[in-house]
C-alpha cells in the first residue's frame, strides 16, 4: 500500500479508532491515544498490509492496545494502592473474606461456557456497553442482553450452589 492510499483510508479509520477507544475507556483523551497508537503502527507497517483487511485489522488492534493499557492500569493501581493499614486484625478479616468470595466467584464463572465467559467479561470487567458488544461480536444488541441475562442467571444459581455446598 503506498502512502498517498494510506492517508486516504486513515482519514476514514480515524472516527472508527476514536469510537473503539471512547467505547472502552470512556474518555476521549484514551480515545485519542487508541487512535494515534493504531494508526501509527499501521503507518510502520505499510508494505505488509493489504487494504481489503486494513479496517478489521485496525479495528482488532485498536481492542488489543485498550485491552493491555488497561491491564497496565490495573497493575499500576494495585501495585501502588499498598499502603500501611490501621486495623490489621479487620483487614485481614476482610482481604479473607474478599478472597473466598472471589474464588467462589471465579468457579462459578469457569462453569460458564466461553462465550458466556468472555460476555460477562466484557459487560462487567471491561465495563462496555451492550452496542460496543454487539458490534464487535457481531451479534443483534438484543440478543447480546439476552445471553448476558441468561449468563447472569447461571452465575447466581452456581454461586447459590456454592453458598449451600459451604454450610
Amino acid at each position: 500500500m503506498t502512502i498517498e492510499q494510506f492517508e486516504h483510508i486513515a482519514t476514514g479509520l480515524r472516527p472508527q479508532l476514536l469510537r473503539v477507544g471512547y467505547d472502552f475507556f470512556g474518555n476521549n483523551e484514551k480515545a485519542e491515544d487508541v487512535a494515534q497508537e493504531v494508526l501509527m503502527r499501521l503507518y510502520v507497517n505499510l508494505d505488509d498490509i493489504e487494504e481489503d483487511y486494513i479496517l478489521p485489522m485496525a479495528i482488532r488492534m485498536a481492542k488489543n492496545y485498550c485491552v493491555s493499557e488497561w491491564r497496565k492500569e490495573k497493575r499500576f493501581v494495585t501495585l501502588g494502592s499498598q499502603e500501611p493499614q490501621t486495623d490489621v486484625v479487620a483487614d485481614a478479616s476482610a482481604t479473607i473474606s474478599g478472597q473466598e468470595k472471589a474464588e467462589r466467584l471465579d468457579k462459578a464463572m469457569k462453569k460458564l461456557t466461553p462465550k458466556e465467559q468472555h460476555l460477562i467479561a466484557m459487560r462487567y470487567e471491561e465495563d462496555r456497553s451492550i452496542d460496543s458488544i454487539s458490534e464487535s461480536m457481531n451479534i443483534n444488541p438484543q440478543s447480546v442482553s439476552v445471553m448476558i441475562s441468561r449468563a447472569r442467571k447461571k452465575l447466581k444459581s452456581f454461586w447459590k450452589k456454592g453458598e449451600r455446598h459451604e454450610r
